[in-house]
């Protein structure tokens, strides 16, 4: 059973960052496929005032954690609360953005979480054909139907 694609939204100054802004639209192509609910999460500080924006992109469901030591990106707390995030709602997919602060966090909750992780991907789509279910079950994924497809230069 699956349990969404989560977006982490960057914020910088209280602002939402087009790179989160890119990802929810990204999110929810695949969500065409999955069936799945689009998760925002926004770490800061004051920042309310962002969550209908994000709606606004995409998201089915907006994860808020505010906290004054998420104000500004330090790299600690931001790891844990997303660490905590996944832990509580066990999503299926997890999207990072390919700023400083996606390529920090990012590896750092992967290895909290026991996950894998591929950074620099260029493209993302589900398994659809015969041949790439063939491929993923060969690989052991428990359902091919559900294997997200990523692209990555060499």
């Amino acid at each position: 059973m699956s349990n969404g694609i989560y977006v982490v939204v960057e914020q910088r100054s209280g602002k939402v960052q087009n790179v989160g802004l890119e990802l929810i639209g990204e999110a929810t192509r695949l969500k065409a496929d999955l069936k799945d609910d689009v998760y925002a999460v926004l770490l800061g500080s004051g920042i309310e005032g962002e969550v209908d924006k994000l709606y606004h992109y995409g998201a089915d469901k907006v994860i808020l954690v505010d906290h004054p030591y998420l104000k500004e990106y330090v790299t600690e707390p931001y790891t844990k609360a997303v660490t905590e995030i996944i832990k509580k709602f066990d999503p299926e997919i997890m999207l990072f953005g390919a700023s400083s602060i996606g390529r920090d966090v990012a590896p750092r909750v992967a290895s909290r979480v026991r996950t894998g992780l591929v950074a620099d991907t260029t493209g993302l789509r589900m398994a659809k054909t015969e041949e790439e279910y063939a491929k993923e079950a060969a690989m052991g994924c428990a359902d091919p139907t559900r294997a997200l497809l990523m692209t990555r230069p060499a």
